[in-house]
């Protein structure tokens, strides 16, 4: 069995590596493009999710279960679908496609079956939605996409194969997932190759510019200082609203004691709640997970760049000390080591931006002040440079 979550795990982990390349890939690319590789850098981020889950049962570190592989496989089949369902709209400019999405949704959310029946039946609704997808590329006059489309449509036929063995009580962590990842891989190449070969690519002169140690070693210093204290501050912050959260839930339901605790030698940060009153343990429980992704949602709808950075850290801080919570909720370690892979994932990724937002930050001030001098060697009159020296760095962030 060890064998087959290794090979499963590398197909995923294959999958996902290839998604984050085109993201990688498109990221200069032009506004559509850009969001291709997006979209296909967000799917391989579930691909990775499942690598991670197959090499942990390989090292037995977890246990797998078929209730909780059914859940995970069905997160992972309809946010693929839809995925690729939108990244082949961009592609192709199909808007029926639109149309099938909504479809699907409709369906997804129409059906009124037991826990397992739910997961089985999305999941095959997926399949289809993929393989009429797939179907469709098939009759593209484009080389790559009507490749991508038979490869499509033989990952999905494998898949919905293995989804009948699961119906007919074959454990779906036992089966080679290697075959419809391996075909899944190939799909996302061929898009890539379609797009990479159809596309305009520019080749800039990259600018020489004199680098020193003392330059390096201050820009590094600076980066540094400020990315720690920021994730600081903010994982200080996402701490505080969670444990607010518990604390505004109680109150809700007229708890005569209540009272965050936020630092205690002794014990992580807590809520201390007595409640003799009618209460709702679940929702009371959950109170700080909403709040904070209350709190992210408000700053990734309204707020600027640097904001929107900032709620995609509140959001894995926030699903990374929700251990406690879905702990005492009765959740499978399985589920709960997911949820704190996927934090992981997501606190890097807004590190990334946020670091990445800093460096061109920087940038944008030294190009000012090296305009400044120009200006200043130039010739133009005292008064004309400050002016206009001044109304550049106005428009800075």
């Amino acid at each position: 069995m060890n064998i087959i979550f290794f090979l499963n795990g590398l197909s995923y982990l294959a999958v996902a590596l290839m998604a984050f390349y085109i993201f990688f890939s498109f990221s200069k690319k032009g506004e559509i493009i850009r969001k291709v590789g997006n979209v296909l850098g967000a799917d391989g981020i579930f691909y990775l999710i499942f690598a991670f889950l197959n090499f942990s049962w390989v090292f037995k570190f977890l246990e797998p279960t078929k209730e909780d592989f059914i859940l995970m496989n069905f997160v992972l089949t309809v946010v693929s679908s839809i995925l690729i369902v939108y990244t082949l709209y961009k592609i192709t400019d199909n808007r029926n496609l639109v149309y099938l999405l909504i479809l699907f949704l409709i369906t997804i959310f129409a059906i009124n079956f037991s826990m397992n029946s739910f997961f089985l039946f999305s999941v095959a609704i997926s399949y289809l939605l993929m393989l009429i997808v797939f179907l469709d590329l098939v009759f593209f006059a484009n080389l790559y996409l009507k490749r991508a489309g038979f490869v499509g449509m033989l990952h999905t036929i494998t898949s919905i194969i293995f989804l009948v063995l699961v119906f007919l009580n074959f454990k779906p962590f036992g089966l080679l997932w290697i075959i419809p990842n391996t075909f899944m891989f190939f799909v996302l190449y061929l898009i890539f190759l379609d797009i990479h070969e159809l596309g305009v690519i520019e080749k800039k002169k990259a600018l020489k510019k004199k680098i020193t140690i003392a330059n390096l070693i201050g820009t590094f210093a600076k980066f540094f200082i400020f990315i720690i204290s920021i994730s600081a501050f903010i994982l200080l912050s996402t701490v505080s609203l969670h444990e607010f959260g518990h604390a505004m839930v109680a109150q809700y339901y007229g708890c005569e004691h209540t009272r965050a605790v936020i630092y205690d030698v002794l014990q992580a940060p807590n809520t201390e709640i007595k409640c003799s009153s009618y209460y709702n343990d679940t929702i009371l429980t959950l109170g700080g997970v909403l709040a904070t992704f209350v709190i992210a949602l408000v700053f990734l709808l309204t707020g600027s760049q640097f904001t929107i950075r900032i709620s995609y850290q509140i959001f894995g801080f926030s699903l990374l000390i929700s251990y406690g919570d879905l702990t005492d909720l009765g959740i499978s370690k399985n589920i709960i080591a997911t949820a704190i892979f996927l934090s992981l994932i997501v606190i890097i990724i807004a590190v990334t931006k946020l670091s990445i937002y800093y460096l061109k930050q920087q940038e944008i001030f030294k190009n000012s002040i090296a305009e400044g001098v120009k200006r200043i060697y130039s010739g133009e009159s005292e008064v004309k440079k400050i002016l206009r020296y001044g109304k550049d760095n106005r428009g800075i962030g």
